[in-house]
């Protein structure tokens, strides 16, 4: 909603998602994702990304159908407990290694 603030909710850490869900998230999706998890509100995300709130609120409802959050606190949480591995899946893809990203 706007003007709705997005603080993470406390709660037990979600179960790692698998690697059929993490191809799933675009690196427009991930923008999409950071956004939300770095802003105050759905509004800022929306203004950071250029969307319009109906446009962010229907990216939202795809990604809660990817992540299985049921609102957007846990998908900022899933979001955190997943990047690494969305990222790791993404190098997989891109054929780059570890030692690739420390160079």
């Amino acid at each position: 909603m706007p003007g709705e603030t997005m603080e993470p909710e406390p709660g037990p850490a979600m179960r790692p998602a698998p690697a059929e869900v993490l191809t799933r998230i675009t690196v427009a999706r991930a923008r999409i994702l950071r956004e939300l998890e770095c802003r105050d509100s759905e509004a800022e995300a929306a203004a950071a990304l250029g969307l319009s709130m109906n446009g962010l609120r229907s990216h939202i409802r795809d990604l809660k159908g990817i992540t299985g959050a049921g609102s957007v606190r846990e998908m900022q949480r899933w979001w955190r407990e997943n990047r690494g591995a969305w990222l790791r899946e993404l190098a997989a893809a891109a054929g780059v290694s570890a030692s690739d990203l420390a160079s």
